[in-house]
């Protein structure tokens, strides 16, 4: 497909709706071998994931799992003594604290590469499927993006059952780190990669504020003495979160429809269905905000922990 003369306008929700369900309900009337055999067939022909790129994928969830382990051991923890918080918030300062360094960390690159290259993903999102091809080669920065966040949501999950607090939303969690892990392989695998990265660079931007407000309202009380500073930003993160975990009305908000597929081609089914749950799967840190700014008045955390204690690997 010819790269437009400039940016192609971007369709509504409403819009995004009904041109997917259209495309759903002619691909099913057009298909007249629809099963798993094609399906099998499709993923055979269509997914592209070589065993070393699996290989590497696991290497860098276990090096996530040592580094972690070493950070909190020798950062996070002694940091937390140094800085005499409350037992509660020490114990969970190690999470947040490393969840927010690589959440920034990765925003960062996302937004190098689509700010500080020649990738016009950001400003023409259409772009991101022009000249797609089955089994098309990745760039290499863009391939390392996929990297470190696929690698990280597999560690992800180990984390949630051995490292991080359990709380009453941790299976939920559990979960999202599942679906998370699976969206961003398969992306990778039907060289969905290029609008990959404009949705990563728009998800992670709220668990750089979700987690960072975390931080300040661990750090509102150091020894029994209040921090206004932290308090404020503490409150000023409760007011911003929400905007930024409910897709707002401004042009990145659109997902273009009109990849190197075609309109009915089934595949862009999925990845319609696929781009819009990464918007809304979203929504799960909604309870998450609310019990963040919901704390007592001294401090301490209104929410009941679904499990006492620490569970550690």
């Amino acid at each position: 497909m010819a790269a437009a003369a400039g940016p192609e306008p971007m369709p509504s929700y409403a819009q995004l709706v009904q041109r997917g369900w259209g495309s759903a309900v002619a691909a099913a009337r057009g298909c007249s071998d629809c099963g798993w055999g094609l399906a099998r067939r499709g993923l055979a022909e269509h997914a592209h994931l070589a065993p070393p790129e699996l290989l590497l994928g696991a290497l860098g969830a276990l090096g996530w799992t040592a580094l972690r382990s070493a950070a909190t051991a020798r950062l996070f923890r002694p940091l937390a003594l140094r800085c005499r918080l409350a037992p509660k918030d020490a114990a969970k300062l190690p999470e947040s604290a490393w969840k927010f360094l690589f959440y920034l960390g990765a925003w960062s690159y996302s937004a190098y590469l689509l700010f500080g290259t020649n990738y016009t993903f950001f400003h023409d999102p259409p772009s991101a499927f022009y000249d797609w091809a089955s089994g098309m080669a990745v760039p290499r920065d863009i391939a390392a993006a996929y990297l470190l966040q696929g690698s990280f949501y597999g560690h992800s999950i180990y984390a949630t059952l051995y490292m991080d607090t359990w709380r009453r939303d941790s299976a939920v969690m559990l979960l999202h780190h599942v679906v998370t892990l699976l969206l961003i392989v398969s992306s990778y695998a039907f060289r969905y990669h290029n609008v990959g990265i404009l949705v990563l660079f728009l998800h992670d931007v709220s668990d750089v504020q979700l987690e960072f407000t975390k931080l300040n309202v661990y750090f509102k009380s150091r020894g029994g003495a209040a921090q206004r500073a932290h308090a404020l930003l503490a409150d000023l993160g409760c007011v911003l979160v929400p905007p930024l975990l409910v897709p707002t009305q401004g042009p990145v908000r659109h997902v273009p429809l009109q990849p190197a597929l075609g309109p009915r081609h089934p595949l862009l089914f999925l990845l319609q269905c696929a781009a819009a749950a990464a918007h809304a799967h979203e929504s799960l840190l909604v309870p998450v905000h609310r019990g963040l700014c919901h704390q007592g008045a001294d401090g301490s955390d209104e929410r009941t922990e679904g499990r006492a204690g620490v569970r550690h690997g």
